[in-house]
């Protein structure tokens, strides 16, 4: 029995120092490149000629209405992804059909604050994207939808990175630690991983083969089925709907993240055991090692479940026929300064 009991001993303090271990290779991974050498501060700055003489501006900061700020490389950022496709990962038939990213999220660790943000990013906003032909080659780069650049690869890696790529470029080639895609139908077991995500339901939501729909202003426990049509139906024939399903994600997302932060609290093997059940629909940069430190040091973060952002905007019908939105340019440069810069008092100026 004793012997037993030392056994149970050494091995959870192996299994601690291992997780440590991969914690701190996970740490110095997602750092190493964190900061980006092309950060586009020079559009987020309205430095003029005369104050250039007065603030000589150091890299990573920037001049905006009389105040200097610097980029803060303590954030790591991640952009979550949703393709439209039920069934799991698998290579795309040519580099034109690899799925629309039809939610699009930037999630924002600060470790100084331990806290956790939400920036939602409208499927819909006409940005510049990369067009490949079936064969794969490069052929212009036009204002589209965000939303159809991951269509532009192979539903896998190749679509990931050309739609962060896309991101980052909006974002003012803002920094990424790194990426996580979910094909739609990965909320099913994601849902019953956690055992259900309630919700008020937002709006109507019709019957669908064996799901049979949901009722505005009803009180539900999302799982499987429910959870997989909640985040993803919208009616195409409603003029911006894709808006409505948004904030159906944001809801889902607003109650999911504390359910999975008390889970790996209690239980740090949750984070394994999710990604387990996910892995069949997930695409991911993200090292075991990378997950292991996240999870190990973001379990504790604040997050406000009523303070996602959004990007301002007016949505149009194109003459395409199709949805696009137009995003104020000046109020996203405002929502990136206020997230990802930090003031700078008078004396640190880079003088």
């Amino acid at each position: 029995m004793a012997f037993t009991g030392i056994f149970l001993i050494i091995s959870a303090l192996g299994i601690m120092v291992s997780w440590r271990i991969l914690s701190g290779r996970g740490r110095d991974s997602l750092y190493a490149a964190n900061y980006s050498e092309d950060l586009d501060t020079a559009s987020l700055s309205d430095q003029s000629d005369d104050q250039e003489e007065e603030i000589r501006l150091r890299p990573g900061q920037i001049l905006r209405n009389g105040r200097v700020y610097e980029y803060n490389k303590d954030l790591l950022t991640f952009l979550v992804m949703g393709i439209d496709d039920p069934m799991p990962v698998s290579q795309a038939e040519d580099y034109t059909s690899g799925g629309q990213a039809d939610a699009l999220f930037l999630m924002v660790l600060d470790p100084d604050l331990e806290k956790i943000s939400l920036i939602a990013i409208n499927r819909n906003i006409m940005t510049d994207i990369d067009v490949y032909n079936e064969a794969g080659e490069y052929e212009y780069t036009g204002n589209g939808q965000l939303c159809i650049q991951h269509g532009y690869g192979d539903g896998m890696v190749l679509s990931c990175e050309r739609q962060a790529a896309a991101v980052r470029r909006l974002f003012h080639n803002l920094p990424l630690a790194g990426y996580i895609s979910v094909n739609m139908g990965g909320m099913v077991p994601l849902s019953r991983a956690v055992g259900g995500v309630p919700v008020t339901v937002l709006e109507d939501i019709p019957p669908m083969g064996s799901f049979e729909g949901l009722t505005r202003g009803q009180d539900v426990v999302l799982t499987g089925a429910s959870a997989f049509w909640y985040t993803k139906y919208r009616d195409t024939e409603v003029f911006n709907s894709a808006a409505g399903r948004m904030e159906r994600q944001k809801q889902f997302l607003q109650t999911l993240i504390p359910i999975l932060r008390e889970s790996i609290k209690k239980d740090i093997s949750t984070v394994p055991r999710i990604y387990r059940d996910l892995a069949e629909y997930t695409v991911t940069d993200l090292t075991l090692d990378e997950m292991v430190y996240l999870a190990d040091n973001s379990k504790d973060y604040s997050f406000d479940t009523e303070g996602i952002m959004t990007i301002k905007g007016v949505a149009t019908m194109g003459d395409s026929g199709f949805e696009e939105f137009y995003h104020d340019e000046d109020a996203l440069a405002d929502l990136i300064v206020s997230v990802f810069y930090t003031e700078l008092p008078a004396e640190e100026y880079g003088n």
